[in-house]
């Protein structure tokens, strides 16, 4: 297969899976070899073992990090920092794009950045919601208050929190208004977490007392 109809096939998606090879040709790894040469000469982009997609001037379908951090480790949505940072809750832009999963935790790096996925068991892989990109197409995100949650079982299980103060002075927590108290201290409660329940009750406590949320 010449490369031009390589691309006419594909295209139309954002990415594609090399279990597809064998739906089109009768010599699939003819196929594949053909790819990796596409890969050296730049028209293919590989994003994992078996995951592809066309270089950005083959004009394919085009996507956002957050529907590619979606589909590289399945099932997962995106939380922690890149959530926090998609509903302005922090102030810093972050780089790492994070997620939550319910498969071990794993990371990928590829042209469009590093993604890493947090494991959580099944019971506790839920309050995330379907969000759509600026290209039209639908991701799973943490809402607000989950991201905050996982943000507290993630990355503050060995800081000593005893004041409200951390949350202005050290993370810089805004646009909390948008948070559902009840909503978080109800995630909280699923986590089945001492320390995560004692940390949300000072965040709870810190968007009363510093932003008048009720």
């Amino acid at each position: 297969m010449n490369y031009r109809k390589f691309k006419e096939l594909f295209r139309k998606y954002p990415f594609f899976r090399s279990s597809i090879f064998e739906q089109i040709s009768n010599n699939p790894n003819v196929i594949r070899n053909q790819v990796t040469g596409w890969i050296k000469k730049g028209y293919v982009v590989p994003l994992k073992r078996g995951v592809y997609t066309l270089n950005d001037t083959e004009g394919r379908a085009s996507f956002s990090i957050y529907l590619l951090s979606n589909i590289l480790y399945s099932p997962s949505y995106i939380s922690l920092e890149t959530a926090l940072d998609f509903y302005g809750i922090i102030p810093e832009s972050v780089v790492d794009i994070t997620a939550v999963t319910t498969k071990k935790t794993a990371d990928f790096s590829n042209k469009y950045g590093v993604f890493r996925y947090y494991s959580i068991i099944k019971n506790l892989f839920d309050d995330f919601i379907t969000v759509k990109d600026e290209f039209d197409n639908t991701f799973f995100i943490a809402s607000p208050e989950r991201a905050m949650i996982d943000f507290f079982y993630y990355r503050m299980k060995n800081i000593d929190v005893k004041n409200i103060d951390i949350f202005d002075l050290s993370y810089r927590f805004q646009n909390v208004e948008m948070m559902d108290l009840k909503k978080i201290i109800s995630i909280a409660e699923k986590f089945n977490n001492n320390r995560v329940k004692s940390i949300t009750n000072l965040f709870v406590g810190y968007c009363k007392e510093y932003h008048g949320i009720y």
